[in-house]
């Protein structure tokens, strides 16, 4: 990843609550299903599905190619 991207990365995971960053480093970057992430934050599956879908839904905007580059 080059320099610029890395810091457009960077300030979009900085948008996101403590919650919905720890759902999506659980879930993209550690390969957490959401039932085992949901368990390491002692939150329900429902919760977790929802921190994930709001960080999605505010990452769009600010990262165009994050779906069809990490789409699950």
């Amino acid at each position: 990843m080059d320099v610029e991207r890395s810091v457009v990365v960077r300030r979009a995971l900085a948008a996101l609550s403590p919650t919905q960053l720890a759902v999506v480093f659980l879930h993209y970057w550690d390969d957490l299903t959401l039932e085992r992430a949901a368990a390491e934050l002692g939150i329900g599956v429902g919760t977790a599905r929802s921190h994930l879908d709001r960080a999605k839904r505010r990452l769009r905007p600010l990262l165009p190619d994050f779906e069809t580059e990490y789409k699950r």
